[in-house]
Formats: C-alpha cells, structure tokens, sequence
C-alpha cells in the first residue's frame, strides 16, 4: 500500500516540481535574484548590536534657499535623531548639502555655506562618532560647466584633512566625487551623477570595476543624486535619460546591488523595477513635493537601514518628528509617460 501510493503521487510530484522550477526561473528572469526589501516595522527598532550587524542612514536635500548658511528645524531634528537615537556606523548622502548652484554666489558664499553646514550637520554627528559619507548634488557640485567653480569648492571642502570621513575606502582615487567604501559586510558605492546629461564610458567602466570587486560582499548599496525613474510633480524629467536608465538598471541587477538611493525628487517612493530596489529620498530640508498621482507632499525624513547577518533585516523611512513612515500609503506604482515604477511590494 505504501509503495503503490509513492509511486502514484510520482507524477504529481514531478509535475508540481516542474510548476515551482518554471514559476522560479520566470521570477528569476524578470524579477532577478535581489531580496525585496521589507515593510517597514511599527516603531524604531533598537540597533542591531554584534559582530555581523550594522546600521546606516542615508539623507539628502538637506539645504534651504539659494545661498543659506542655515539649516531648518526639520534638519536639527533629523541630526538629533540620528544621533541621540538611531547612532548609526555612517550617514551616507544622496547629495544637495549646500544651496549653491546660482551664478550670483561667490566663492566666498560657497566657503560659508559649507562652514554652516559642518556647523549644523558635519560636526553634530563626528562629535558622536558617525562619520558623514558625501555624495554630490546639483546644488553643491553641479556638473554643467558654468558651475566648475562650485565644484572645485567641493572638492576642497571635502579633501581637508579633518573632513575626510574615516571609513574603509575599498577604491579613493576619484574621491570625493566617485569612491566605493566597506561598513561590515556591506558595500558602498558613491556616484557623481548631478546633471540629466548621458553617462559617459569612463563611469560606466569604472561603476563596473567596482562592482565586480564587490562580489565577495553579500549586501550592496549605491547612492547618486539624480534618480533613474520619474518620482515627484514637478522633477518628471529631471532623471538620468534614456537608455542609461535602463543600462544601469541592468548593470545593477547583473552585480546584486541591494538598493540603490537617489535624492533631488524630494518625495520618498520605496520602489522596485524590474529586480532592483529603488528608493528615493524625500529631502531632509526644504521643499518637499508629492508623488506622481498624490496631491500633497510628506513630512521630511531619512532613511534607515539595519543590516544582520548579511541580510537587510529593516528598511525604513523615520520623518523628522520621530514617527516613522507608513509605507502601506505610499501609491502601488508610480507611471508618468510610459515608465512605471511599482512599490516595493508589487
């Protein structure tokens, strides 16, 4: 009796295994191998201690009107959070620390805003121990020529000695502009992408040098300031143009990039296309917008990333009150002109 059941459930089994290995190569295929990230949890964990476990946060669009030297109090209140609660091993930036970008500014309103912004972000948290990871925006290293001058300035600021995060630089030569890192097991890529013109080969070369080196790392992360996806009213088109959006989706699923952060849209969209987490940043400072679809913009915030075991165990979004960020609100997709980027969960 049971030898005549096994080997009449064989081909139920067998037909069942075809269904899960067919299902699982679809999935593979269009979806890639890259984890989803997960829902965010009801309340701020504590932060994961031990050997293998790392927290990091990743903030951008931190400045005001063009030229301030100030900071408004929903940057004061992230900075606090992050450093009296969160107390992650690194902030890494998705670009937008000063308010430059304007022709009538003088090197010497570049040099003050970068002094405000050691003052009220920079200093706050090295006083604690958290090292602040750059990554450049439009408004502080703009790519178009007429702003050269700003990023010399940049460069400047971020090569004195006493500004240079102490991280563990895997590659520094294009520092501070391009420059991959170690926290843990994970790996950090910091990308120069500040205009909506074409990638040009030299990057593209480099971005995939560094990421087959990285193959020994189980989780990794890249951050650039133009995004590759329309996100907010108002920045539809202002994303890293066709086809390199798509080229770099690819190249990014081919060498597992964990998730991969942008800024400048300044909305949060916790996203995933085509096999690669996307998540975009609402600004930590000034001007919010809303979504693609949505009428009104959300509180600012920052992003949180608890790493155990070489796993993302949380992924989540704090707003500069404290509360944390509800992603079952966020829209199932956002679609502007034919490009679509689903939620996380979709």
């Amino acid at each position: 009796m049971m030898k005549t059941l096994a080997f009449a459930t064989l081909p139920v089994l067998f037909s069942l295994a075809l269904m899960i290995t067919a299902t699982a190569c679809a999935d593979s295929n269009q979806d890639g191998n890259i984890p989803r990230l997960p829902a965010n949890p009801e309340e701020i964990p504590p932060r994961p201690e031990g050997a293998n476990a790392t927290r990091f946060v990743v903030i951008a669009d931190m400045n005001s009107s063009y030229g301030s030297t100030t900071y408004n109090e929903h940057v004061h209140k992230s900075i606090e959070l992050i450093r009296e609660q969160l107390k992650p091993k690194v902030v890494f930036s998705a670009g937008d620390m000063i308010a430059g970008q304007h022709r009538d500014l003088s090197d010497d309103d570049i040099r003050a805003m970068w002094k405000g912004f050691n003052e009220a972000i920079h200093d706050p948290l090295g006083d604690a121990g958290i090292p602040f990871a750059p990554v450049t925006g439009n408004h502080d290293a703009s790519g178009y020529p007429a702003f050269a001058g700003e990023r010399e300035l940049y460069e400047e600021h971020w090569t004195k000695a006493d500004r240079i995060p102490e991280l563990n630089y895997l590659n520094k030569e294009k520092y501070p502009f391009h420059y991959t890192f170690a926290v843990g097991d994970a790996f950090f890529m910091a990308l120069d992408i500040t205009t909506m013109k074409r990638i040009d080969d030299e990057l593209w070369d480099w971005m995939e040098g560094q990421l087959r080196a990285a193959e020994d790392y189980p989780l990794r992360f890249v951050s650039s300031h133009i995004p590759p996806c329309p996100v907010s009213i108002g920045r539809e088109r202002e994303v890293i143009p066709s086809p390199d959006d798509d080229r770099m989706r690819e190249l990014f699923v081919e060498h597992g990039v964990s998730v991969y952060f942008t800024g400048h849209s300044h909305a949060y969209f916790k996203g995933r296309k085509e096999g690669l987490n996307l998540v975009s940043l609402n600004c930590a400072g000034s001007g919010p917008r809303p979504l693609i679809g949505t009428e009104e913009p959300q509180l600012q915030s920052f992003f949180v990333v608890d790493i155990v075991d070489g796993r993302i165990a949380e992924a989540f979004t704090v707003n500069s009150d404290g509360t944390i960020f509800d992603d079952s609100t966020l829209p199932e997709y956002l679609e502007h002109e034919g490009v679509t980027l689903p939620r996380f969960d979709r």
